[in-house]
C-alpha cells in the first residue's frame, strides 16, 4: 500500500504507546475506518474517503486529542493529492449555479509528492492523476489548460493569458503554489539541463536528461533531494548528491537514522558529500554541464 504512493491515515497515532483508554477506543476506530481506505487504491476515492474518514472520527470523538491529531494527518494526505483542485468541488458545493474556470500551465492533473514514481517508471503521467473520473464534467468546471496567466487586472476584473485572451470575472482565486528555487551560484541558473524537481514539466525533463548522460549531481539532501535521487537511482548513471548539512534529510532525522540509509545509499553506488557547498558548475561553451566545483576544490563530473 504505501509502495503505491498512498499515506496510511493514521500510521503516525497507531505506533503510540501507552496512551489512554478512551484514546485507545479512538485509536481502534481509526483502525477500523482506515481499513476502508486500504481497500480503495482508485483515484475515484481515495480523496472523498479521506475527507469522510476526518469528519466521522471528529464527530464521534470531539474531545479527544488523537482525533484532533487524526484531522491533521488526513489533512496532510488531502495536501499531498493536490488538495488545491478540491477547492473547485468546494466552490460548486457552496454555490451550484456559478460559473468556475480552471486556468492551469499544466495540462495534466497530478500530485506532486509522487513525480518520483514517474521517475522511477511505477507510475505513467496518468497514474499521477488523483481526481475521480470526470471530475470537471461532474462539477461542471471549465478548465483552460496549458494556458498561463500574464497578467490580472483588478480593476477591470480580468485576467489575461499567453495567448491574449482576456478572461473576466467576478471572483478569483489563486491557487498558483511555489517553483523550484535555484541557488545564485556561478552559471547554475544559466547552464542547461538543470532541474528542480517540483511539477511535471520538470520530472519529464529529468527523465528525457538523465537517460542521455552519465553524470547527474543532485544538488541538496532535503526531501525533494532524496525524492530526485530515488527516481533516478536505477538509471545507468554516476550519481552524486551533494549536502551542506552532515547528513541526509537534516531537518528530518537524526545523524543515527541518517547514517542506515546512507549506508544502503552506498550500497547502491551514490557518491554522498556532506559538508561541503558548491561554488560553480563548470560549463562547456554551449552552456552544458561539464563538472560541479565544490568549496574545497573538488570537481565533481555532472
Amino acid at each position: 500500500f504505501k509502495n503505491r504512493g498512498y499515506a496510511t491515515l493514521g500510521g503516525v497515532i497507531l505506533n503510540k504507546r501507552n496512551i489512554k483508554n478512551e484514546e485507545e477506543k479512538v485509536n481502534e476506530f481509526i483502525k477500523n475506518i482506515n481499513s476502508k481506505l486500504i481497500g480503495t487504491l482508485d483515484r475515484d476515492e481515495i480523496v472523498v474517503v479521506a475527507e469522510e474518514n476526518k469528519k466521522t472520527v471528529l464527530e464521534s470523538f470531539p474531545e479527544s486529542n488523537m482525533a484532533k491529531e487524526y484531522e491533521i494527518l488526513a489533512d496532510n494526505l488531502l495536501k499531498s493529492f493536490g488538495y488545491k483542485i478540491s477547492k473547485d468541488k468546494k466552490l460548486r458545493e457552496y454555490n451550484k449555479d456559478a460559473e468556475i474556470i480552471l486556468i492551469s500551465k499544466d495540462e495534466h492533473v497530478y500530485s506532486r509528492c509522487i513525480l518520483h514514481h514517474y521517475l522511477d517508471g511505477r507510475r505513467t503521467v496518468e497514474d499521477l492523476d488523483f481526481t475521480p473520473r470526470e471530475f470537471f464534467d461532474k462539477y461542471n468546471i471549465k478548465w483552460i489548460k496549458g494556458k498561463e496567466v500574464t497578467k490580472i487586472k483588478p480593476e477591470e476584473h480580468s485576467v489575461t493569458l499567453d495567448d491574449g485572451q482576456e478572461i473576466k470575472y467576478e471572483k478569483i482565486l489563486l491557487a498558483t503554489g511555489a517553483y523550484s528555487f535555484i541557488p545564485p551560484i556561478e552559471n547554475l541558473r544559466e547552464a542547461n539541463n538543470v532541474v528542480g524537481l517540483r511539477d511535471l514539466e520538470d520530472a519529464l525533463k529529468i527523465k528525457e536528461v538523465a537517460n542521455k548522460v552519465k553524470n547527474v549531481v543532485v544538488l541538496g539532501g532535503g526531501l525533494v533531494g532524496i525524492d530526485a535521487l530515488a527516481g533516478i537511482i536505477d538509471y545507468d548513471i554516476n550519481l552524486s548528491l551533494v549536502e551542506m548539512g552532515d547528513r541526509i534529510l537534516p531537518l528530518q532525522l537524526d545523524k543515527y537514522a541518517a547514517n542506515r540509509y546512507e549506508r544502503l545509499l552506498e550500497d547502491r553506488g551514490v557518491n554522498l558529500k556532506f559538508g561541503v557547498k558548491a561554488e560553480k558548475l563548470i560549463v562547456d561553451d554551449n552552456k552544458n554541464p561539464v563538472a560541479l566545483r565544490l568549496n574545497t576544490g573538488e570537481e565533481i563530473p555532472c
